[in-house]
């Protein structure tokens, strides 16, 4: 490992942390915080995490959301500085984040982490003013700080940039109903697809279409199987899952695209 004894120090100098739970669902807490910290103080304000940082409010629940982005637009235009919000995903990854979608039109800014191995890769699934799609790959490097009183090793982590790995050398490859899955799109796209401009959730360059689409056509190729309607439905929600973890597509409130262009399918 490598010894950084004084990373500590340097960063205890330019670093405050709250020893305690907050409540941003209430005005009290933002209020506090307000009056107790400088305003000038602080280039970057961190929230970690939604869920533990919203008290008795739900992150499902619009007006509770609502009420959580209030209170965050008050830290924002006291600090006049960076907001981070560190959130997770949900079970279904291909719906994005948790919550209400309330939360994700508040922000400028969403950055998707994902772990490829020992690599990390940090995507920007939204931006508001500047260019989408940028990648930038890292790893965690191990560091010592220094002894505690018990003279065992304190460590913590630094980045160290890397090269973000080729899409297509890692991709899986298409087989079963994944591929039918991927066809399926690739038809409704053909038959439904549209363009949406001035959106920052779309790309200008791709067709997208309703999910409901795709999933009429991947019908069509298992009509010939028998099974319920419900394990049909099973069916399609995995074999969507996996296009979209293993970077075929991208979703938005059901609406699906191709990252790449295979057949030239958005001519």
């Amino acid at each position: 490992k490598l010894q950084k004894p004084d990373l500590h120090n340097a960063g205890s100098q330019n670093l405050n942390l709250l020893p305690l739970q907050v409540d941003l669902h209430g005005a009290a807490d933002a209020s506090a915080i307000i009056n107790q910290a400088d305003h000038s103080q602080y280039s970057l304000v961190v929230v970690d995490t939604i869920a533990m940082s919203i008290g008795e409010g739900s992150e499902n629940d619009g007006r509770d959301m609502g009420m959580f982005i209030s209170n965050i637009m008050r830290l924002k235009t006291h600090f006049n500085c960076h907001i981070m919000i560190v959130h997770h995903t949900g079970k279904d990854r291909s719906k994005g984040a948790r919550g209400h979608s309330s939360l994700r039109a508040a922000l400028d800014t969403e950055i998707e982490l994902k772990a490829d191995g020992l690599v990390r890769i940090a995507s920007v699934t939204k931006q508001r003013d500047m260019e989408n799609g940028k990648k930038v790959a890292f790893t965690l490097e191990v560091v010592e700080l220094g002894m505690d009183e018990d003279l065992e090793a304190v460590t913590s982590c630094v980045v160290s940039t890397t090269d973000v790995p080729s899409l297509t050398a890692k991709k899986q490859k298409l087989t079963g109903f994944n591929e039918v899955a991927h066809q399926a799109l690739f038809d409704a796209i053909d038959k439904h697809g549209r363009r949406i401009g001035g959106s920052e959730h779309y790309p200008s360059s791709r067709k997208v279409v309703e999910a409901t689409h795709c999933y009429s056509e991947f019908k069509l190729r298992r009509a010939s199987d028998k099974i319920t309607s419900e394990a049909m439905r099973k069916s399609f929600n995995r074999a969507r899952d996996w296009l979209q973890a293993n970077d075929y597509v991208r979703e938005y409130e059901d609406k699906i695209w191709f990252i790449d262009d295979p057949d030239r399918q958005d001519k």
